[in-house]
């Protein structure tokens, strides 16, 4: 389907390349006892589709500490939701070591799992 550039599925083009970027708050989940980074409504390729909305993917994760951006692999984290993948999109989730209160703590282990698994930091800005 044909779509006006305010209607694209993703965010802006570089050089010719559809650029998604979709961003997440550190959070604590209360019943689960762990910090979690939770990306929404991804709208990667679906089964019968041949390529995703976009070109390459952009997590911007916000933190106490300030902002990471990341370049996505289109793997790491990823998720369904069910019979909603298709029209509401995949979720995209990264967690920090359960029964571990301090964010602190919880994002570096994050950032790390992150990176390991094939996430690649582009530019961090502290507050």
């Amino acid at each position: 389907m044909r779509r006006g550039q305010h209607k694209a599925e993703y965010d802006w083009q570089r050089d010719g390349w559809r650029v998604a970027c979709k961003g997440a708050q550190l959070t604590w989940n209360r019943d689960k006892e762990y910090w979690v980074l939770h990306f929404q409504q991804v709208k990667l390729a679906t089964a019968g589709e041949r390529d995703a909305a976009f070109d390459e993917l952009l997590l911007a994760v916000y933190t106490p500490e300030g902002v990471h951006l990341f370049r996505h692999d289109l793997r790491a984290g990823v998720s369904t939701t069910g019979r909603r993948t298709d029209a509401a999109g995949h979720n995209i989730k990264f967690f920090g070591p359960r029964n571990e209160p301090d964010w602190r703590v919880a994002l570096g282990e994050i950032l790390r799992k992150m990176a390991d698994k094939g996430c690649r930091l582009l530019v961090s800005a502290r507050f």
